[in-house]
């Protein structure tokens, strides 16, 4: 991993849990093993660089549990839960001890065909009212697909989901308005929304 002044991206989002976002291109692809992508290389990578230096711990890979999602870890009699994500610019990963959480990071903008066919009849009156759609469009695929990986749902049912059965239409909106990063609770939930990096994540803390 190359290290630079800029990155990763550390957020902590509550006391427990933790957002990171890195580059891709600061990960040899040469170290992948066989059938293993760049982006899954370097989420891992990320973790054990936030273990090293957030928690003075050597994670080995070895002992990162993948047999079901989400993915864990043990530290000092804690369990960690996490939930990666890559594009082919950027990979992000969420930690958190809770076990419902999703993460997602896009640096593709979703088509209107891609709205049209995905998403709920709801969700597309909603978007048709915003000045900036495309964005809107994005904040909704990634909060999506974080909720997918969140409840371990499939992503062609998961993404014909109304959104707005989890969170209002005026609390994602707020998440649309931000800067750099902004975050909604919501019955013990997050809902977070990283503009820059069109990354959304989802926590429940319970």
């Amino acid at each position: 991993m190359e290290k630079t002044t800029d990155f990763p991206k550390y957020w902590q989002i509550d006391k427990h849990s933790h957002l990171l976002i890195d580059k891709i291109c600061h990960y040899d692809k040469n170290q992948c093993l066989p059938k293993q992508s760049h982006g899954s290389l370097a989420c891992r990578q990320l973790l054990q660089y936030f273990c090293q230096y957030f928690q003075h711990y050597q994670l080995s890979l070895s002992n990162l549990n993948t047999s079901g999602f989400p993915y864990f870890y043990h530290h000092q009699q804690t369990q960690y839960f996490v939930s990666f994500s890559h594009s082919k610019t950027h990979i992000a990963v969420l930690i958190s001890i809770y076990p419902t959480i999703g993460v997602d990071i896009e640096d593709r903008n979703i088509s209107d065909n891609v709205a049209k066919r995905f998403f709920h009849q709801e969700e597309m009156v909603w978007l048709n009212s915003l000045s900036n759609k495309s964005l809107a469009k994005t904040l909704l695929w990634t909060t999506k697909e974080s909720l997918i990986k969140a409840n371990d749902s499939t992503l062609a049912k998961g993404l014909s989901k109304n959104v707005f059965k989890n969170v209002s239409k005026q609390e994602l909106e707020r998440l649309l308005f931000v800067k750099n990063i902004e975050k909604i609770c919501q019955n013990q939930r997050i809902y977070g929304f990283v503009v820059y990096y069109h990354c959304a994540f989802i926590i429940e803390q319970s």
